[in-house]
């Protein structure tokens, strides 16, 4: 897989797609490949959080598993780090109140990525809201996340 730095798209959704049984077969098989070339693996996942912790108890993977577009609560925020999950959050965090704002405070910022996905979303105002939300500088969290994104995605220069 040249040039190829990480797998995703990837995951589980219990709202739509084929069959739980068969996300979960290709899933598998993903993960394989993922294992197998080093690579992070970033996960679109819709109410089946517990099944994703389940497989990566089961895999231990070595390699950084991301939560993409993450929007859920803080207790689920705080089982999947303790899983050592990276979360990633987009403009679910612009919504006063939401979840994803409560959820935000317990990542380190270690463990946090930010991401506009499809949304048109310009990225410095993500920057902002998760800044004022965490009361950290935008330019310690621009560090930080440059940094997350070395360690995961550059791992030779890691």
């Amino acid at each position: 897989l040249p040039g190829c730095i990480a797998l995703g798209e990837v995951g589980l959704d219990r709202v739509h797609g084929p069959t739980f049984a068969r996300q979960m077969e290709l899933l598998e098989a993903q993960l394989d490949l993922a294992a197998e070339h080093g690579m992070p693996v970033l996960f679109h996942c819709v109410r089946a959080h517990a099944d994703l912790m389940q497989l990566r108890k089961r895999r231990a993977p070595v390699e950084p598993w991301i939560i993409h577009g993450f929007s859920g609560h803080g207790e689920l925020a705080g089982q999947l780090l303790r899983m050592d999950f990276h979360l990633s959050f987009g403009a679910a965090l612009l919504s006063t109140g939401a979840k994803a704002r409560e959820a935000l405070t317990q990542v380190p910022l270690h463990r946090l990525f930010l991401e506009s996905d499809e949304s048109g979303l310009e990225m410095a105002l993500l920057y902002r809201t998760a800044a004022d939300v965490l009361g950290c500088p935008v330019p310690q969290l621009r560090r930080a996340i440059a940094a997350n994104f070395t360690e995961v995605f550059d791992r030779e220069a890691a």
